[in-house]
């Protein structure tokens, strides 16, 4: 924080709760503070485990959003932002890019992206009955554009990690494209969405552009070896062959990632962001290399035993790797 511009350090209260209790476990008191002094909720908490079902996320991801929704007609109607994911949309077999609107389609697989579909289901709800509302929904957030600074317990680049320690990527003969923005990217679309008139009545937002987030998991490892690493292509049915052959820890954690990664592989449509926000988000590419760079010179990649050029140090800022607090 201490690059903003504008230091808005002493205006953030930081409030310690838990999201699946009454009113966050937040006390009586604290509560009619936040309803009475808030006019504007931008709702962004969930837990985030690409391997637990629907019961053990329900509370922090739908009573959390049900109490944001509480928090929202509290004392002074004030506007909700959701920020959703485009998990929440039916993705397979869809030829055409999946459009900014509600879905009524349930049969989603995995617990996480289920009660996300829940809960936008209470805002849609919420806004037949008159609150002002936006549902916004991201794809894979990664890094952000300019150092690569990025999450390690984000499942694209324990994939990567994985695939690079055995040294063999499925990308070989069945293309998979994934759907990717740099987290500032997707600060800044959310940003502008919040303070845009416009936003309540266009209702559902798509962070990513068809031109410049998408990227194939073909092109990941191609960097990957461009960079140093030494990763084969094989196809999925010889991957798994493989693994089979020599299971460990990190071969049995790939079969999860490698179907979620599938699962990602969509294209969106944004008109409803590009007339709020029409910059696009950086090239994925781009992204990809500069998040990799990170992740070498944080040392969560061991070194590339063949790097093309020397990784720069002078430019980066002192960040030690870091993951969400709690995680295995």
């Amino acid at each position: 924080m201490h690059d903003l511009e504008h230091n808005i350090r002493p205006r953030i209260v930081g409030l310690p709760g838990d999201l699946a209790q009454d009113k966050w476990g937040l006390s009586d008191e604290r509560w009619q503070e936040i309803s009475e002094q808030s006019d504007v909720i931008v709702h962004n908490g969930a837990e985030v485990h690409w391997l637990y079902n629907y019961e053990a996320l329900k509370g922090p991801n739908v009573l959390g959003t049900a109490t944001a929704l509480r928090l929202a007609t509290t004392h002074h109607l004030k506007p909700l932002h959701y920020i959703s994911t485009i998990g929440t949309l039916p993705m397979k077999g869809s030829a055409q890019p999946l459009e900014e609107r509600m879905s009524l389609n349930w049969n989603l697989s995995g617990g996480y992206a289920q009660t996300k579909w829940v809960s936008e289901q209470l805002v849609h709800k919420a806004r037949s009955r008159g609150v002002p509302v936006t549902i916004i929904r991201p794809a894979a957030i990664v890094g952000e554009s300019r150092y690569g600074a990025c999450n390690v317990d984000d499942y694209i680049w324990r994939y990567v990690k994985g695939c690079i320690q055995i040294g063999i990527a499925p990308s070989h003969a069945t293309p998979v494209t994934l759907t990717m923005d740099p987290v500032d990217h997707v600060a800044k679309v959310v940003t502008a969405i919040v303070a845009s008139e416009q936003a309540l009545s266009n209702f559902v937002f798509h962070v990513s552009d068809s031109e410049n987030s998408l990227i194939a998991e073909k092109k990941i490892f191609e960097i990957v070896n461009a960079m140093g690493w030494r990763v084969m292509f094989e196809t999925r049915e010889q991957f798994k062959i493989l693994l089979h052959s020599a299971p460990s820890v990190e071969t049995n954690a790939l079969f999860p990632l490698m179907h979620m990664l599938m699962d990602m592989s969509v294209q969106v449509d944004n008109p409803n962001t590009r007339s709020i926000y029409p910059t696009p988000s950086p090239p994925a590419e781009n992204v990809v290399e500069r998040c990799l760079r990170f992740l070498d010179r944080v040392k969560y990649l061991h070194a590339p035993p063949e790097p093309v050029s020397p990784l720069q140090t002078d430019d980066y800022p002192d960040v030690s790797v870091f993951g969400r607090t709690g995680r295995n």
